[in-house]
């Protein structure tokens, strides 16, 4: 049976804080086909596989072309992103309507992350912690100068011109946001940017994943505390934030002495030596990995802040390493992880420039996106 969807069916205004509620009629997830005068873009997996094939191809068409100009395939991304958006093919409504409808986002978007947990979970097994105590005075001068600084001009300014900025942003925090996502400079897109160009071995690359891996850590935690102080200042008493502090110490203990013991247990009873990780600690460790993005969520930190700190615990040399990089690294990058970039810039028009605060979300998302979903191509 086709399901017609009209924008009086899923769209309305409610509640006097002015949110949008959607509302679909129920989508069922397969269709019977084409021969029984069913549309099976109407129905959840058949414009799930669409969307992904549809996204691969334009991201592969554009990586095509620029590859030889030795542009990477982020912005790959990005340029397919925009085509498919409201700026080029979002202007033709059957495909605007069809492609990625509002009752898709959801499913798309969902695949999209756990590709991104997976991808972060991954980057994060590939650091080498041990550079931290190694770093001299020169890496922790570079991540003082790229992160506390321009943490501080932006709070300074976007106090000094609070008045002009509308009450709906002042109370999501949008300065405290906007100076948490531009000071930091993000471990996962310098890695990958000196792995491209073969610096990580160098005495630069080491010197420039230093000061990143300290700026990644110290915003990690300047975040957790203001955050809890905010909360903590919002509710109607201080135990909300202490409570939120403790979570967050709580989680990155597990993370440490929980989580890592556990798991190099596991492979030393189940993996011989030399030997690939055995399938059982394969499926536990992306499990583990999972649960991690699910406690992160549960406290109040994205969904892929657990991944990225267990891999950041686990060693990530052989076994666990090399299996996981092996097993999992196409899939993520080139399966579903190029599908969040896209999404990124596709809800995106060149129009949404010209509105109050649309440039300044713009290179907030931009930058989110930079910081998340920078992926590596051979």
């Amino acid at each position: 049976m086709s399901l017609e969807i009209t924008p009086e069916d899923f769209y309305k205004n409610a509640t006097a804080k002015q949110e949008r509620v959607f509302c679909f009629h129920a989508i069922m997830t397969t269709s019977t086909g084409i021969w029984l005068a069913d549309n099976p873009l109407l129905f959840s997996l058949p414009l799930l596989l669409f969307q992904i094939v549809v996204v691969f191809i334009f991201t592969r068409i554009s990586h095509s072309i620029l590859r030889r100009l030795s542009i990477p395939i982020v912005i790959s991304q990005i340029i397919a992103g925009i085509l498919l958006g409201p700026s080029c093919m979002g202007r033709i409504k059957p495909i605007e309507r069809i492609l990625f409808s509002p009752r898709s986002w959801e499913q798309l978007n969902t695949i999209s992350l756990l590709s991104f947990m997976l991808f972060l979970f991954l980057i994060g097994l590939k650091t080498d912690l041990s550079m931290i105590p190694k770093a001299g005075r020169k890496a922790f001068a570079i991540a003082i100068c790229t992160s506390f600084f321009p943490f501080a001009i932006i709070v300074l300014t976007g106090f000094l011109l609070k008045s002009s900025i509308p009450l709906r942003f002042k109370q999501r925090f949008l300065i405290t946001n906007l100076a948490s996502s531009w000071s930091m400079t993000s471990y996962t897109v310098v890695s990958c940017v000196l792995a491209d160009l073969n610096l990580l071995t160098s005495k630069l690359g080491r010197l420039a994943m230093s000061a990143t891996l300290i700026t990644e850590f110290t915003n990690l935690f300047i975040t957790a505390v203001i955050g809890s102080y905010l909360l903590g200042s919002k509710g109607d008493s201080a135990l909300m934030g202490v409570t939120s502090m403790a979570a967050f110490l709580g989680f990155m203990a597990f993370l440490v002495f929980v989580a890592r013991p556990l798991t190099i247990l596991a492979i030393r009873k189940t993996t011989p030596e030399g030997g690939m990780l055995d399938e059982a600690c394969f499926v536990g460790v992306i499990l583990l990995a999972f649960v991690c993005g699910f406690v992160s969520e549960l406290i109040g930190y994205h969904a892929t802040m657990g991944p990225f700190m267990l891999g950041l615990m686990l060693p990530g040399g052989a076994p666990l390493g090399v299996t996981m990089v092996e097993k999992l690294e196409r899939l993520v990058v080139g399966g579903g992880g190029m599908d969040g970039f896209v999404l990124l810039f596709d809800d995106w028009g060149f129009g949404e420039v010209c509105r109050w605060g649309g440039a300044v979300l713009l290179l907030q998302d931009a930058d989110e996106g930079l910081s998340c979903h920078w992926v590596d191509d051979d």
